[in-house]
């Protein structure tokens, strides 16, 4: 099973500068309850940005060419469990379901960069999005536009953060399962 995981704004804004442009505690919180323990997909400047990440997870890191990823990693747990992946297709087979029931039975957690969202996303089952409820005009980096007809949604949580910067921002935590 293949999934997919962000935070985005009514028109699928991610990032802009090469950050990404909300991060609240409360989108944290739902970050690592998609993905703590699981195998993460994630692309090199994502992988770059990103100072750690989840505990006990696997993490493949698609890049072109090969390099030592393992040693970028701060825990040692996280120095065995760190892969390069430079086969998108072949790790995409290991994991994504079909009808005869073929690909792993663990899960898959797709966690950015934008063009590995957009390379994944015709095999994902899953997108767990915290949706925003507003904009923002300088976005440089989006989401994969989707079609909601192809999935179910299914409201798992919202709110309003709680503290800082973006105090007060309304959002709504959602999967998406396709249908």
């Amino acid at each position: 099973m293949i999934s997919l995981v962000a935070a985005v704004g009514q028109n699928l804004e991610l990032g802009k500068k090469g950050h990404v442009i909300w991060s609240f505690q409360e989108d944290l919180d739902f970050y690592l309850s998609q993905t703590r323990g699981k195998k993460l997909l994630v692309g090199k400047k994502t992988y770059d940005s990103m100072p750690t990440f989840p505990g006990k997870s696997t993490l493949y890191v698609l890049n072109e060419f090969d390099f030592d990823a393992a040693a970028q990693r701060t825990s040692d747990w996280g120095k065995e469990h760190t892969f390069v992946v430079t086969d998108l297709p072949k790790i995409i087979d290991q994991y994504k379901a079909d009808d005869s029931g073929a690909g792993q039975s663990d899960e898959l957690v797709v966690i950015g960069g934008a063009g590995v969202y957009a390379q994944t996303l015709p095999y994902a089952t899953h997108l767990y999005l915290c949706e925003i409820k507003t904009s923002d005009p300088d976005a440089d980096v989006f989401f994969p536009a989707f079609n909601p007809n192809d999935y179910q949604r299914t409201v798992l949580g919202q709110g309003t953060v709680a503290d800082g910067e973006h105090k007060g921002l309304a959002f709504e935590t959602v999967v998406y399962t396709r249908i």
